[in-house]
This record gives C-alpha cells, sequence and structure tokens, in this order.
C-alpha cells in the first residue's frame, strides 16, 4: 500500500513551523487518516445518527430503540420512500471482528429462512465512518417482554396460540438447517395483521447456529469460541455442558416463554448468572399449575411445558413440528369442548322455550269459559253438517273399486365405507384360516411394555394410530405403518417399531388390521 508523503510544514516568519502545520502534515499521512477515521468514528457512535444517510439511500428519521450491540433507526429509503428499520452497530463492535462477524451471520440466517414469522432483512453494508448496519423490514409493535410486564400472566389459550407462532418460525428457522440459540421473550415481537393482534415476527439470528457442513467452522469461530451463547434464563443444560446446539435446544427456550406467558415467571433463576445455570443443570421447575394455583392451566397444557423443559434432549419434544401438533392438539380439543357446551346451551333453551309454551297453552285452555246449552247444540249441528259434507264430496270423487296403489321399494342406500378397516378380509385363499380377535389383543399385548417407553415422545393420553400386516404362515408382523398425524413423526415411529416385535400363532393367510395404542 502506498503512502502519501507528509507536507512539509510550513515556515513561518517566527521561524519553527506551527503546531497547526504540524498536525495538517500528520493528518495526510496514512496513520494520521486512520486516527480521525476512528475519532468521527467515535464521535458518531456517542449521538443519535438521526438524519444521517447511509449508503446514499437509506436517511435515518428518528431512533426506535438501543441495545448492547448498537440502536436502531425507523428510516425510508431515499428511492423509493418505503419506510424500513436501520440497525446500526456500535462503534467498539464495528471494530472487532467477532462482532462484524455475528452481524454479518444475522443478515444471512435471517434472509436465508423467508418466513411470515422471522423478520425480513434485505439489507448490508457500511457507513461512511466504518460501522456496520442491517437494513429490514420496519414493525410497528412491541416485544413480549413489554406485553407480558404490562398485561402480566396471559390466558392459556392465548399464550398457545403465540407458542405455535414462535414454533412455526423456528420450524422455518430448522428447516434451513439454523438454530435461533437465543430465544426469549424480548426476541419475539408483536404486531397486528389484519385482526390478529399477537402476530408474531422473530427477531436477532445474531448467534443463530448455521449446520451447514459448509459453514460450520466458521459460523462456530462467529459465535466466540464457547458454545454457551444466550440468555441464562432460557438456556438448554445441553448448552451448560459445553454440547452442541440443536433444535431442541429452541424448544427448551420456547417452554421457558409459554411458562414466563403463563404464569408471569420464568421457571428457573438464581442469584448470579452461573446460579441460574446451574439450576438449569440440577433443579426441576414446578409445573406452571403448582407455580400459580390460582389461575385455571389445564393439566394437557401443565404436561405440554414440562416435557418441553426435559433436562435430557430426548425426552423433549424432538421437533418443533411434534410440539405444534401438541398445541394444536389442545387448543382443537377445547374448541370441541366449548362446541359441545354450546349445543347443550342450545338444547337447554329449545326445552325452556318448548316448556314456557305448554305452560301458557294450558292456562289458556284452563281459562276459557266452557260453551252454554244452545250455543253447544248449534256448534255440534256445524260439526255433523261438516262432516256429511266432506264424506259426500268423497264418495262422489272415490272411483269404484279402485285398487290400492303400490307402494315403492324404498332404494337400498349405499353403505358407507369405513375410513380404515378394523380387520379387513385376510388376503389368500377364500375361506382360509386367518387370526381371531383374541389372538390378535393378546399378541399386541405383549409388545405393550415396549409401546409404553414411546412416551417419551407423547404427552400423557395420546393416541396412536398404526395399519399392521401379520403373516399367516409366520405370524410376525411384516409392516407396520403409522396413520394420521402420527405418521412421519418420532411418536409414530417409535410405537411402529414396537409393533413390529409382536408375535402371533401362525394361519392360512395373512391378516391386516388397524389397532390404536394410547399412551
Amino acid at each position: 500500500m502506498s503512502t502519501s508523503p507528509p507536507r512539509e510544514p510550513r515556515p513561518s516568519a517566527d521561524g519553527p513551523a506551527s503546531a497547526v502545520d504540524a498536525a495538517l502534515a500528520f493528518a495526510e499521512t496514512e496513520a494520521g487518516k486512520r486516527a480521525l477515521s476512528r475519532a468521527a468514528a467515535k464521535a458518531a457512535a456517542s449521538e443519535d445518527l438521526s438524519g444521517e444517510i447511509l449508503a446514499e439511500r437509506y436517511r435515518l428519521i428518528r431512533q426506535v430503540g438501543r441495545g448492547g450491540m448498537g440502536a436502531v433507526y425507523l428510516a425510508e429509503h431515499t428511492l423509493i420512500g418505503k419506510e424500513v428499520a436501520v440497525k446500526v452497530m456500535g462503534y467498539e463492535h464495528s471494530r472487532r471482528p467477532q462482532d462484524i462477524e455475528r452481524f454479518l451471520l444475522e443478515a444471512r440466517a435471517a434472509s436465508k429462512i423467508r418466513h411470515e414469522n422471522i423478520v425480513d432483512i434485505t439489507d448490508f453494508g457500511y457507513t461512511d465512518d466504518g460501522l456496520g448496519f442491517l437494513v429490514m423490514e420496519f414493525l410497528e409493535g412491541e416485544d413480549l417482554a413489554v406485553t407480558c410486564k404490562r398485561e402480566g400472566r396471559l390466558p392459556w389459550r392465548r399464550a398457545l396460540a403465540i407458542a405455535l407462532q414462535i414454533c412455526a418460525g423456528l420450524g422455518a428457522a430448522h428447516a434451513q438447517g439454523i438454530v435461533h440459540r437465543d430465544m426469549k421473550l424480548e426476541n419475539c415481537f408483536r404486531i397486528r395483521r389484519g385482526d390478529n393482534h399477537d402476530f408474531i415476527k422473530l427477531l436477532d439470528f445474531g448467534i443463530a447456529k448455521i449446520l451447514d457442513e459448509g459453514q460450520a467452522a466458521q459460523s462456530e469461530q462467529a459465535m466466540t469460541s464457547s458454545a454457551l451463547v444466550g440468555t441464562p434464563e432460557y438456556v438448554s443444560p445441553e448448552l451448560v455442558r459445553g454440547l452442541k446446539a440443536d433444535p431442541r435446544a429452541d424448544i427448551y427456550a420456547v417452554g421457558v416463554i409459554v411458562y414466563k406467558l403463563l404464569t408471569g415467571e420464568v421457571p428457573l433463576r438464581g442469584e448470579s448468572y452461573m446460579a441460574t445455570l446451574t439450576k438449569h443443570l440440577l433443579e426441576k421447575p414446578l409445573p406452571p399449575r403448582r407455580r400459580v394455583p390460582s389461575v385455571e392451566i389445564p393439566e394437557a397444557v401443565d404436561a405440554l411445558v414440562m416435557k418441553a423443559l426435559e433436562k435430557e434432549p430426548e425426552k423433549r419434544f424432538q421437533t418443533v413440528q411434534e410440539m405444534s401438533a401438541a398445541i394444536a392438539a389442545i387448543l382443537g380439543g377445547d374448541r370441541t369442548s366449548g362446541s359441545r357446551r354450546g349445543l347443550l346451551g342450545l338444547l337447554v333453551v329449545i326445552l325452556l322455550t318448548a316448556a314456557i309454551g305448554l305452560t301458557i297453552w294450558i292456562y289458556t285452555a284452563i281459562q276459557a269459559p266452557p260453551k252454554k246449552g244452545p250455543e253447544l247444540a248449534e256448534a255440534k249441528a256445524k260439526v255433523s253438517a261438516s262432516a256429511s259434507a266432506g264424506a259426500a264430496e268423497e264418495a262422489a270423487t272415490k272411483p269404484e273399486k279402485a285398487a290400492p296403489e303400490p307402494e315403492p321399494e324404498p332404494e337400498p342406500e349405499p353403505e358407507a365405507e369405513p375410513e380404515v378397516e378394523e380387520n379387513p378380509e385376510p388376503e389368500g385363499d377364500e375361506g382360509a384360516e386367518r387370526l381371531t380377535t383374541s389372538e390378535l389383543t393378546r399378541g399386541f399385548g405383549g409388545v405393550s411394555s415396549a409401546v409404553k417407553r414411546c412416551s417419551k415422545y407423547a404427552l400423557s393420553g395420546m393416541k396412536v394410530k398404526v395399519r399392521v400386516r401379520i403373516s399367516g404362515p409366520s405370524g410376525k408382523v411384516t409392516s407396520a405403518e403409522p396413520l394420521g398425524t402420527s405418521s412421519g413423526t418420532s411418536l409414530g415411529e417409535c410405537v411402529a417399531r414396537a409393533v413390529r416385535q409382536a408375535k402371533f400363532p401362525k394361519k392360512g393367510a395373512d391378516t391386516t388390521t388397524v389397532r390404536t395404542f394410547k399412551l
């Protein structure tokens, strides 16, 4: 790199060069330019940058937030007039290679996912003073930490509806090989979209771990030499132990978020940073129902949260899709119960209305005055005359010896095909012997303990339906396939593996059956 020679000091009438001339001469050297650039950046970082134009296209309107890494501004694209948010790094962080790499990682990770529940990052660059900045969609709303502080505990249905959106965003990130690693209330931003006042956007993928093999080493260096990165109240036990992060670490953090929304408190917190981490390793939190016994929290919600907070990753939900399915089942069951309650209420209203109507009719009949002698005779005469006229008219119009028309036979209704046959006819020769119901029950009973071991993937009371094909000549299971919502999940595959171990009596034909196993 070539350097400009320093300008010779201008001699003054008094002899020696002035201090001002000496400073100007130093400013023209490469060392002087670097010193001035650092000074200018430091001065800019300590002030509000509102009014500045970055990269000749983003005019900063006002500062809307400040964090450890820098400040966030509402800005306007000078060419198209679109409002955006610009996150500008602070001076100190802009001079640290690892912080710049973390900033780049946030841009790379979030822009790679593209999901409605994740903030959209559109640009990255540097200011004239060397400060890094990110450009993202501007969101009007607040993070869940602010919501929780203002409103306190949220109703469990609202908390689960929020958790479903968090799981949706994380599912999209995990599908791209990205683990967030710093999920917390502050990184869940709440905005209004249509009629939904609780639409969630996930923020800050700055310490995300990209699981791509090609980027693993680079991203690991960018996130510091220690695997323990994140907020202590939300850090999973395996990260405290120094193990590598996988999607189950995010599931643990979502469990903490839902616990906080339900109870107003995080499940574990110590007197210090290290004390909190130790609690995550060794202490089991109180279930939400016991933490706030005065609040109505269903047992199923309690079980869901505690499963997400299991110390061992193998005992948690294995994917956010599994957790989403469990949440949807709870919310769906609640809607079904509400529908039944609504139908019961409607039936009660109908019965009450009928009873009131019957009471009014009886009362009116009792209160009506009875007809007296002449009036009664006249009424009877009118009824008799009317009946005689009707009979004469019917005789005149009725054909002689009219044979009764045969009633048409009702067409047989087509039988509805069952969705799944419990025990369809065996394949093979007609009349060949197949397994009986009692033989099937005994055979599946032999693997009940293996099936129950799959409860580590399930909530108490969950059911798994499996289609099973059993070879007649060998009495062994040739195939077991989970059906419905269990298909493709860790729970469904676990139950199917257990069922494949079942043994049955040998028969002349294969038997196919569908069985439901309750965990």
